[in-house]
């Protein structure tokens, strides 16, 4: 994944917790940005959203991420869209991300502990080993 150029600003807000300002410099550069890495501007956003407790943001974002992007880079959107649907109780759906994100990238061993996690949490102790 290829940061856009001017990159600095919501990187270093996103750093500095400032989540309000990352989600504005990304959703400025999202309006200006044509060039092929969108997905990971929509990522980077889909970040800033979730750790604002914007789940339903970052949750639309991750999607407008995997839609734009190769498949190599949405195991990574997947897993993340995972994460989010875990904290936002819906470990059903999240599974499902974790199962497309090992499908895509079997070497995507965060989505392996994320999955088991989502499954304990529906008591699943089976699945989840």
């Amino acid at each position: 994944m290829e940061a856009p150029d001017d990159s600095a600003s919501w990187s270093a807000s996103l750093e500095q917790g400032d989540f309000d300002e990352a989600i504005a410099c990304l959703t400025a550069l999202l309006a200006k940005n044509d060039r092929g890495n969108r997905h990971f501007l929509y990522n980077q956003r889909g970040i800033a959203k979730a750790r604002s407790d914007d789940l339903d943001g970052a949750i639309a974002d991750f999607t407008r991420a995997i839609e734009e992007s190769s498949s190599k880079d949405a195991s990574t959107y997947y897993n993340h869209r995972g994460i989010v649907k875990t904290r936002s109780n819906d470990r059903d759906g999240a599974i499902a991300d974790f199962d497309k994100a090992i499908k895509i990238n079997s070497k995507i061993h965060a989505a392996y502990g994320n999955r088991g996690i989502a499954r304990n949490q529906l008591n699943d102790l089976d699945g989840a080993i």
